[in-house]
């Protein structure tokens, strides 16, 4: 059994707004992503809404809006081979079926296959889409998770070397009072079924919330997912951390890996090939 080792990289304000910023000479032109609608505005979705093959091709998910009620009008994939000219956009497949998709995050395989989890309203819980480069569906609607308590939640997906999906996400909702804990499940076999989903936050009536880990480097064996940890009622937070040297198959219990009275924050996690767990947070 090997002993994890974590590089803690704390990021100070006051450095990150003292230093001028500007574009580098090596960026490009701003461009603007083709809609759906031309009439509708559109935006981007938090987090993961990006992913790249191995051949460089690049894919973003989008969010169009009616531009005068603001109405939702659907979630779509685009994609680009160099990031200049870009295909139109097509809607994401399996959001359609269900009541209330939202919060499309992307994650892409080594056969340079595409998955999209999303959630839902009703039935509730997570799904997931699968498609190859090329945009065609292979599966779609394909449960991850469940509700258990809430309706509500905050996923995250990624992908290690081996081709292995790891899912994470907390159900809840810290802003309003109804308790967030973390889930974790992942899938062997491209997507097709989904290991039960484990609780890895303890259930201790306080908010553990957006769980995180990066996997595209690592070979899989040793996880790693840390998220905000709530410590008092007024929202302050530490970070915790739980970890599996077995692949995902069973988990330590949660421990702290920042604990201060200060805030400490939003977290993210980067395994590499070297099963050096990375940590980030502000």
């Amino acid at each position: 059994m090997r002993t994890p080792l974590i590089a803690l990289l704390l990021l100070f304000a006051s450095q990150l707004f003292s230093q001028t910023h500007g574009v580098g000479p090596d960026w490009g032109p701003e461009v603007a992503l083709p809609l759906a609608d031309t009439s509708a505005s559109q935006r981007g979705v938090l987090f993961n809404n990006m992913a790249v093959s191995s051949s460089g091709r690049i894919f973003i998910s989008t969010e169009e809006i009616n531009a005068v009620t603001g109405n939702f009008l659907g979630h779509y994939l685009t994609w680009s081979d160099d990031g200049l000219n870009w295909a139109a956009p097509v809607p994401i497949a399996g959001m359609e079926k269900v009541i209330g998709a939202s919060g499309p995050k992307l994650a892409m395989d080594p056969d340079d296959n595409l998955y999209v989890l999303f959630e839902a309203k009703a039935p509730a819980g997570l799904f997931m889409t699968k498609y190859s480069s090329d945009l065609s569906i292979l599966i779609d609607t394909v449960r991850v998770g469940h509700k258990v308590v809430h309706n509500s939640w905050a996923t995250h997906l990624t992908c290690d070397a081996q081709g292995t999906l790891h899912a994470v996400w907390h159900e809840g909702d810290p802003n309003s009072g109804k308790t967030s804990e973390v889930y974790y499940s992942q899938s062997t076999d491209g997507g097709q079924s989904w290991s039960p989903q484990v609780m890895l936050s303890d259930d201790d009536g306080r908010s553990s919330a957006f769980p995180r880990v990066q996997m595209e480097a690592a070979n899989g064996d040793l996880v790693a997912i840390a998220w905000r940890d709530s410590i008092s009622p007024i929202f302050r937070w530490n970070v915790l951390m739980a970890v599996s040297e077995d692949g995902g198959q069973t988990w330590s219990a949660p421990f702290p890996v920042v604990a201060s009275p200060d805030m400490n924050s939003d977290p993210d996690v980067v395994i590499d090939d070297q099963n050096r767990i990375h940590l980030f947070f502000h």
